[in-house]
């Protein structure tokens, strides 16, 4: 598909999600500054991968958010579980998934 890159997510410390929506000079769409509130599994059906789809999230937009943003869901999650033990494996790992991200505001 030819999709138009929408943002940047990762985390500002070790527990602040935060998605960066300014790509270009001319796409300025603001900052998400995130905090959980709350949380589901996976429905049952959803692309499992190797040890599981990584979980349902609501998130509350915080303090530093740039834009009239209010929460981030994440569904439609596809795969990303860690394994339930890390025995035999590397000392660094990632876990590859995908959803969809949906961003409301006022």
């Amino acid at each position: 598909a030819n999709l138009e890159l929408l943002g940047h997510h990762f985390f500002y410390d070790a527990t602040t999600p935060e998605f960066n929506l300014n790509t270009t000079p001319k796409k300025q769409d603001g900052i998400v500054m995130t905090k959980k509130g709350g949380a589901i599994d996976a429905p049952s059906g959803a692309v499992s991968g190797k040890h599981g789809a990584v979980p349902w999230l609501y998130l509350i937009a915080t303090d530093g958010t740039v834009g009239n943003y209010k929460s981030v869901y994440r569904v439609d999650t596809a795969a990303g579980l860690p394994p339930k033990t890390c025995k035999g494996m590397p000392a660094a790992f990632e876990m590859q998934y995908a959803a969809n991200y949906f961003f409301f505001g006022e």
